[in-house]
């Protein structure tokens, strides 16, 4: 029986190594899918504004990202990962005090139909 780390293999497989990826130093808020495969974090862009991106977390590769113009919140995934929310505070002194963009999560990682809710 192979083990990882000292313990034993999971049944019905072979054991696999934890997942082991970088995150960007500027890299706001994280969010895990709930099946532990992806994962999404904002970052800054190139002149300033900001994106959310979606990892893999097997390879770290980039899935898919999304602009969220100079927007800083907190991503946030569906229970059945087909969603992927972006939680921020919205204007001081007039407008919504909470945002929420919401886009659909592709089989990919993609990030498609951009809603906003207020």
């Amino acid at each position: 029986m192979s083990e990882v780390a000292g313990e034993p293999a999971l049944k019905g497989g072979p054991a696999t190594r934890p997942a082991q990826i970088s995150l960007r130093a500027d890299a706001w808020g994280l969010a895990c899918s709930r099946n532990g495969k992806i994962v999404a974090t904002v970052v800054e862009a190139p002149g300033g504004d900001r994106v959310i991106q979606v990892l893999d977390l097997t390879t770290g590769n980039v899935l898919g990202n999304a602009d969220t113009g100079r927007n800083t919140g907190i991503p946030v995934f569906s229970a059945d990962g087909k969603k992927l929310a972006l939680v921020y505070a919205g204007g001081m002194f007039s407008g919504p005090p909470l945002w929420v963009r919401l886009w659909d999560v592709t089989g990919g990682g993609d990030l498609k139909n951009l809603r906003q809710l207020q």
